[in-house]
């Protein structure tokens, strides 16, 4: 197959000389380098794209092929130029327009940052010494031979040998698909908001949030998550650390002591404890919060992520957020509902707000919009129950919101007109496809040697690993191949031993853990990435 590939990339690569321009379009595309054997192929590809951009052969602004036109040029399948071309459009070495094609960006712009290669290096004699694909020679270094995977050593020899370093991964659990962000519209009703009309934006405006954006998350709330309020329940701040900092104003003179879930954000937790709130890790159990173990003269408030556990992915059943709600009506308490990345689901039906649940108004809710839009506007949300909202009103005049009015109010047209849904429903089949090809990719390169769980919905989900190895050393392995991953120990609370305490969890919860985001990644990325997660950690 290998021989095949390379007779019929070869035959393009005359084809292309002597066919230039078909079309209208520049066809000069040389064929894939022997500089990269052992690469899959869609690296090779874009590898090969980035040189001839770089080096001016593609001219700024030139329509590149189709992605069905190039892989019928270069006899492959349409895969791998699918996801060379992602990449190259992540990193802004080319452009997608719409109904038209790609077209090569103008690199000028990007002279400040990218480096030339370096030179060839020579012998004592000054004559430029050739390097040999790794095929010619058994003992010259490779990432990956034909037939045999190369060891870690071999891959961190060639970074240290002068070969180019590949691009650094990160399955950053935060990230999000900003090249797919709604510019242009956004661009448009941020100037329309931007008008001398509008001079009464500039001033403070209702502490809550703008009231109209207000009533059309509350109703978006209502429709997609169950959640039973009313516009003047909800707070607008700018993120979930601000309605933290806010709740946690609200409720430390009365409610100081939280039973919070044994692995949670890190920033989350530091945030609280910085406020004086006393946290009581409790042990999380195969289905999430054990609601069993909450103290009825002990604990005062909940933080809890029941539709998605943060990080473990669990989904807590319907007669366990019962039995949180019975406990805070019988003592007062209150759950705060952190429902942090509840627009997508990719299995099943989606799971209602505890919230929903609430008749007796116990739980506060917070969601965020930084998931499914950008965390860039810093606007997210914090619904509370009414013996709060009145206490906010009371104890809280001093209080200012936080966000933004000029996003807000772009925001506001951006739901009104059916913006906003439509972004998230296409968000959802995108994030859909990248988790189709991390959880293949997985299978491929790791299976039979690791577990996969909290698939069912988020932007990232729990790896499990069949090693020896602890995850410190796993997580330097995987750093020396340029790979960035969270360890799922990272996110456990310090007092809390063990952090899942279920014999179904036993002794498999006890295997290395790390965290894989995709929302920021493109799929050649994601298919990348695991490709040297598993050669760094199975060799």
């Amino acid at each position: 197959m290998r021989h095949r590939t390379c007779l019929a990339i070869q035959a393009a690569k005359a084809w292309a000389l002597s066919y230039r321009y078909k079309g209208g379009f520049p066809l000069l595309i040389p064929p894939i380098s022997a500089a990269y054997p052992g690469e899959p192929l869609h690296a090779q590809v874009y590898r090969t794209l980035k040189e001839e951009l770089l080096g001016g052969r593609i001219a700024p602004g030139g329509r590149l092929p189709s992605i069905r036109q190039l892989a019928q040029h270069l006899g492959i399948s349409r895969n791998p130029v699918e996801a060379a071309y992602d990449q190259l459009a992540a990193e802004g070495y080319i452009a997608s327009r719409p109904k038209s094609g790609y077209y090569a960006a103008d690199l000028e712009l990007l002279e400040d940052i990218v480096r030339e290669a370096p030179p060839a290096p020579t012998d004592s004699s000054g004559t430029e010494l050739t390097v040999q694909p790794p095929h010619a020679s058994s003992e010259a270094p490779g990432l990956e031979r034909p037939g045999q995977a190369a060891s870690l050593s071999d891959a961190a020899g060639l970074m240290h040998r002068g070969a180019p370093a590949p691009d650094r991964i990160h399955f950053d659990m935060d990230g999000t698909d900003t090249a797919s962000f709604p510019f242009p519209l956004w661009r448009k009703l941020t100037m329309e908001v931007l008008q001398p009309a509008n001079l009464g934006l500039l001033g403070y405006g209702d502490r809550r949030g703008e009231p109209k954006l207000r009533e059309l998350t509350a109703a978006y709330l209502r429709q997609t998550r169950g959640v039973r309020c009313t516009s003047e329940q909800l707070i607008l701040t700018s993120g979930t650390q601000q309605s933290m900092l806010l709740i946690a104003s609200l409720l430390r003179g009365t409610h100081r002591e939280w039973a919070v879930e044994g692995a949670m954000d890190p920033r989350i937790s530091a945030l609280l404890r910085q406020q004086g709130i006393g946290l009581h890790g409790l042990p999380l159990e195969e289905d999430g919060f054990p609601a069993d173990r909450l103290d009825l003269g002990k604990h005062r408030a909940a933080y809890v992520t029941p539709s998605h556990q943060f990080p473990y992915g669990m989904v807590l059943p319907a007669a366990k957020r019962l039995k949180l709600l019975q406990w805070a009506e019988a003592s007062g308490g209150y759950l705060i509902e952190d429902d942090y990345d509840s627009d997508f689901r990719f299995e099943g039906r989606p799971v209602p707000a505890l919230q929903g649940m609430d008749s007796t108004g116990r739980v506060v809710y917070l969601g965020t919009f930084s998931r499914s839009l950008s965390p860039a506007f810093r606007l997210s949300y914090c619904i509370l129950p009414q013996e709060l909202l009145g206490r906010f009103h009371r104890e809280l005049v001093w209080y200012e919101s936080s966000a933004s009015r000029l996003t807000q109010k772009t925001m506001e047209l951006f739901m009104e007109r059916g913006g906003f849904e439509r972004h998230v429903r296409r968000m959802k089949q995108l994030y859909r496809h990248k988790r189709a090809v991390l959880l293949e990719a997985i299978d491929r390169h790791m299976g039979g040697r690791s577990r996969v769980s909290g698939t069912a919905s988020g932007l990232h989900v729990l790896l499990r690993l069949d090693s020896p190895l602890p995850e410190e050393k796993l997580r330097q392995r995987a750093a020396a191949l340029r790979v960035e991953v969270r360890a799922v120990s990272s996110f456990h609370l310090e007092d809390v031993e063990p952090v899942l305490s279920c014999e179904a969890c036993s002794p498999e919860h006890e295997a290395p853990g790390f965290l894989l985001g995709f929302g920021s990644l493109t799929p050649g990325q994601i298919e990348e990435g695991v490709r040297r997660l598993a050669l760094a950690w199975f060799g």
